[in-house]
C-alpha cells in the first residue's frame, strides 16, 4: 500500500493550537525523528522548551516493515521534574511508543505528560491513523 502524502501547509492548518494551548506546557518532548518538526512547531508556538529523544516500535522503511517488542527508547539526561510535558510524535498506530516513553518521563518526575501525534491515538491528534504517511519534508521512497 502506497503512503498517503501529507504537505506541510495540511499539517500545520489541521494542528488545534487552541487546545494544546490550553494545555500550557512547560516541556515539548519530540520523539526522534518522526514527530521532530511537529515537536519544534508546538515548541515555538507554545512558547515551550524543546527536548528529544529516539523511541521506535517500528524500523524506518515506509511502509515499516520490522515491528520491535517493546519500544526501543533512547535518551540523555531529561530535565522534565515537575513539569508539564507535551511529548510529539508524527504518527501513533498502537500507543505503545508514546506509553513507554510517557512512563519514563513520568519516572523522570514529569508533574503531568499528554500526548499529541498528527495522526493516531493521542490525547491530542489532528486525525485517525488510517495507514502509512509521507511527510513533505521525508526522503521520497525509490
Amino acid at each position: 500500500m502506497k503512503p498517503v502524502k501529507v504537505s506541510f501547509g495540511e499539517l500545520h492548518a489541521s494542528i488545534p493550537w487552541k487546545r494544546l494551548a490550553s494545555f500550557s506546557p512547560d516541556v515539548i518532548v519530540g520523539v526522534e525523528r518522526g514527530g521532530i518538526v511537529l515537536a519544534a512547531l508546538a515548541a515555538f508556538r507554545l512558547n515551550a522548551e524543546l527536548l528529544t529523544l529516539r523511541a521506535s516500535l517500528y524500523d524506518d522503511s515506509k511502509p515499516a516493515r520490522a515491528l520491535r517488542p517493546v519500544p526501543l527508547v533512547t535518551c540523555g539526561q531529561l530535565c522534565v521534574r515537575k513539569k508539564r510535558v507535551l511529548l510529539v510524535d508524527d504518527v501513533s498506530n498502537t500507543g505503545r511508543t508514546l506509553a513507554a516513553v510517557k512512563s519514563l518521563l513520568l519516572s523522570e518526575g514529569a508533574a503531568e505528560v499528554k500526548t499529541f501525534v498528527y495522526a493516531g491515538k493521542a490525547d491530542f491528534s489532528c486525525r485517525p491513523f488510517e495507514r502509512c504517511l509521507a511527510f513533505s519534508w521525508e526522503k521520497a521512497p525509490g
